[in-house]
């Protein structure tokens, strides 16, 4: 989901892939995979605290969906953060020791359909509407700044 989350910051990309479906799981990967290859094709664009989190990584996403059920995604990134695998899953055994990404899907929809998805993301980390977990210490200092106040300085 962070992936999805990441969509590439870029005003001239407009508000990402828009959610014109039903709230349904089908509907919410497939929003998630377009701007997946929305966010690869723009990746000179996307904030450098995305692509420092999520290079060389195994994601899994796990998004509590409206009804209560959870979708389970799993990516995995190159060394420049593109994604080169995203898909859902249902067995998610192997990726113990992934970045476990945690949302639901109204917070899923907010920041892949905003006009900023990275400050919206920003905000979600610091709501906790987003949680990252299994995050290496490098990976939780880039986290917590973020979270700061001065991230919105300096992206």
């Amino acid at each position: 989901m962070f992936s999805t989350l990441a969509v590439a910051e870029n005003s001239t990309l407009g508000e990402g892939v828009p959610d014109t479906a039903v709230n349904s799981e089908a509907d919410l990967f497939t929003q998630m995979k377009n701007n997946i290859d929305l966010y690869n094709e723009n990746i000179s664009s996307v904030p450098s605290f995305v692509t420092n989190l999520v290079d060389s990584k195994e994601i899994l996403f796990i998004i509590t969906l409206d009804d209560g059920s959870e979708m389970n995604v799993h990516g995995s990134t190159d060394e420049k953060g593109v994604f080169v695998l995203f898909e859902e899953i249902n067995d998610t055994s192997g990726l113990e020791d992934a970045l476990l990404v945690r949302s639901d899907e109204s917070t899923a929809r907010e920041i892949m359909n905003s006009s900023d998805p990275a400050y919206t993301l920003r905000l979600a980390l610091k709501e906790k509407t987003v949680v990252i977990e299994n995050a290496s210490f490098f990976e939780g200092i880039v986290l917590w700044f973020a979270k700061s106040s001065l991230a919105d300085i300096l992206f």
